[in-house]
């Protein structure tokens, strides 16, 4: 009895399995068509204000009266020496850590 019982939930787990591989071999064959490679565009306005953009924050981070300049002649000035991180997401949203040495 018991035998029976554990033969037929392997039975049943097998093709349960099969029809699981076959569907996802079906889906992926179905799906391979409908793809585009086409590369994303930006537009020459959308791209002017990209780099209008970058440059307001190379400006406000790197510029003579930047952050980075103001902080990092202070360090000098104290003598540390240092290495500067940056991520800037927007001039808004500016992340800088200094590792002294």
């Amino acid at each position: 009895m018991y035998l029976l019982k554990k033969s037929k939930v392997t039975l049943i787990g097998t093709i349960v399995v099969l029809f699981i591989i076959i569907f996802l071999l079906i889906n992926n064959v179905l799906s391979k068509g409908d793809i585009s490679e086409v590369s994303p565009t930006i537009s020459t306005q959308q791209q002017a204000e990209n780099e209008r953009k970058v440059d307001e924050i190379k400006n406000f981070i790197y510029g003579d009266s930047g952050i980075i300049k103001q902080v990092d002649d202070e360090l000098v000035k104290k003598g540390y020496q240092f290495q500067t991180l940056v991520m800037a997401n927007s001039v808004d949203d500016v992340m800088v850590k200094y590792i002294l040495s």
